[in-house]
């Protein structure tokens, strides 16, 4: 059923805010909010998007929350459609905003944030994405700051942990190495973007270190928990091909045996069959198949649950881990 709503939000409370700052992509908008959030909200009265409140409903109710005494605000952008983008990103006006790239349709829907960047703010655009050039087109600001290799912002001496990362974060301000307690190289990608959108407000290099090191990720993705001789990874709350591999690769970084549990991915349209193909063709290494499951369990295990919102993955994992 298609539910059309509209929705008015008043204008004294958005004004209070000094510097919005808007975020969205297909994948990793809410771990580079996180992130912004807790670099932002160090020095600073901040209004972060929570949870899911980041569609043509949920923005208002955030905006509505906007008091005199915030001085930033970080806000989340989804799309399920054509449109949604443009109508929330006219709500918010951000003087800083950016995309994080994604497919063909996605990536048409989600560039209509640039439109409505104020004139002096900034645009944060990745350095190497598929509809980089695109993005490019769309972008009508004074500045703009890029992240990833071959961009302003960028990360070397990359060492990937089994639940955190090293590496030296570049910027046009100097360099600092930054211990960050996210895992997976998709994770120093959204901590370039992060340092990105900071720099773009004029925030100093050591508060975007320690507000890196600091961070911590939002519920149900890549969250790790121990029980017993296992470890769980909580990554159920979305997914899409990129973050799908990107969680696999974490998966792979960890001790004993590996295990992971997927579900389907949605919205992929007419794609989607061939998507799933070519994820399981990638991921084929890492699966596991063991009929003796008791004797399984007697070994060191690390389990990655994973799977688009409607396939409840979390209720799975919850269920395996009363059985261990």
């Amino acid at each position: 059923m298609h539910t059309s709503t509209t929705s008015t939000v008043p204008l004294e409370p958005w004004s209070a805010a000094q510097l919005a700052e808007a975020t969205q992509g297909s994948s990793g908008k809410t771990t580079t909010k996180e992130m912004l959030g807790s670099i932002l909200s160090r020095l600073a009265p901040t209004l972060i998007t929570r949870g899911n409140l980041n569609n043509d409903l949920g923005v208002p109710m955030m905006l509505l929350e906007l008091r005199s005494e915030h001085q930033y605000a970080v806000m989340e952008l989804g799309a399920s459609h054509q449109g949604e983008i443009d109508y929330t990103s006219n709500l918010v006006q951000p003087h800083v905003a950016g995309e994080f790239g994604g497919r063909d349709g996605i990536c048409r829907a989600k560039s209509e944030i640039y439109r409505h960047i104020d004139q002096a703010g900034t645009a944060i655009v990745p350095a190497q994405d598929d509809f980089t050039d695109t993005i490019r087109q769309v972008v009508d600001t004074e500045q703009v700051l890029s992240f990833g290799q071959g961009g302003e912002v960028f990360a070397t001496d990359v060492q990937l942990h089994a639940q955190s990362a090293i590496f030296t974060l570049n910027t046009p301000q100097g360099a600092r190495t930054v211990n960050l307690p996210f895992a997976g190289e998709h994770n120093v990608h959204n901590a370039e973007a992060a340092a990105a959108f900071a720099l773009a407000i004029g925030v100093g290099l050591d508060d975007i270190m320690i507000g890196l090191e600091s961070a911590q990720g939002a519920k149900g993705r890549l969250n790790f928990i121990h029980k017993h001789k296992h470890l769980f990874i909580d990554d159920t709350y979305n997914a899409n091909p990129t973050s799908m591999r990107a969680a696999a690769e974490v998966l792979a970084q960890q001790q004993g045996i590996k295990v992971m549990v997927i579900g389907d991915i949605g919205e992929l349209g007419d794609t989607a069959a061939q998507q799933h193909y070519m994820l399981g063709r990638d991921l084929v290494s890492l699966l596991l198949l063991h009929k003796k499951v008791r004797e399984a369990l007697n070994m060191s295990m690390s389990f990655l649950f994973k799977g688009s919102r409607y396939t409840h993955m979390e209720t799975l994992m919850a269920d395996l881990m009363e059985k261990v």
